[in-house]
């Protein structure tokens, strides 16, 4: 069951009940609506991390959604400003509109020497990781050394017949530290991210690490600082 349906009504519903429920409070506002209807203000609650998010979407007077402004960085403070614009263009007797995406930094970002990365690689995002390499540990600090790989620029992610190329990444003050791997080599994370938690007022935890799909790396940390970036390679599997 999900985070809409574990507390408050769901908990007291039937689980097909409490799924409608769930699906109703986790979902975007529609893409299509009744013509007329020119704006919504929208509020939904995020299956992933739970937090309340709202929007204001604008549509066209056929009733498509053309603008969803969101309110909100989804905890993916890299890849998401606050707010940032969801924008969709349709061509004729087109239906499903082209998503941009528009962000709209206005300071720095927490990650210290990211620039290491987008200064080389403008579109990389946490979720680019795609092997961890290696690992070293410190009495405070842990060093991960990864393999990246841009998701948008190849087929099949992670394509092992593209190259690679090799961040190290160093996490200060780290805690609640956990690694589920199961076995030994290059270790694949499917979903990793970096999240800004800064806001929960915890005293020397800044950001939470975790692999979203298959939960084989989480810990909290105060600080994230790019170490080294080094030239793309082709790696070997086995």
């Amino acid at each position: 069951m999900t985070s809409a349906a574990k507390g408050g009504l769901g908990a007291m519903m039937e689980a097909g009940e409490a799924a409608r429920y769930t699906k109703y409070w986790e979902s975007y506002a529609p893409k299509k609506v009744k013509p007329g209807t020119l704006r919504l203000d929208w509020l939904r609650q995020s299956g992933r991390t739970g937090r309340m998010e709202s929007s204001r979407v604008i549509y066209d007077n056929y009733g498509r959604q053309i603008y969803r402004v969101d309110f909100s960085e989804h905890m993916r403070p890299l890849n998401h400003s606050i707010p940032h614009l969801h924008q969709y263009q349709y061509g004729p007797m087109s239906s499903f509109g082209k998503e941009s995406v528009f962000n709209f930094f206005w300071k720095m970002k927490r990650i210290k020497n990211v620039e290491n990365i987008t200064s080389i690689y403008s579109t990389w995002k946490p979720s680019d990781i795609a092997f961890v390499k290696s690992l070293e540990w410190s009495i405070q600090n842990v060093v991960m050394v990864f393999y990246c790989q841009l998701r948008e620029s190849v087929d099949g992610w992670p394509n092992t017949s593209e190259d690679f190329f090799e961040v190290s990444i160093i996490f200060e003050n780290i805690s609640s530290f956990k690694l589920d791997f199961s076995s030994a080599g290059l270790q694949l994370i499917s979903g990793f991210d970096i999240l800004d938690i800064s806001d929960n007022g915890l005293e020397k935890i800044n950001f939470q690490i975790e692999d979203y799909e298959n939960d084989s790396i989480n810990f909290c940390c105060e600080e994230v600082e790019i170490n080294e970036v080094s030239n793309p390679v082709k790696i070997s599997i086995g």
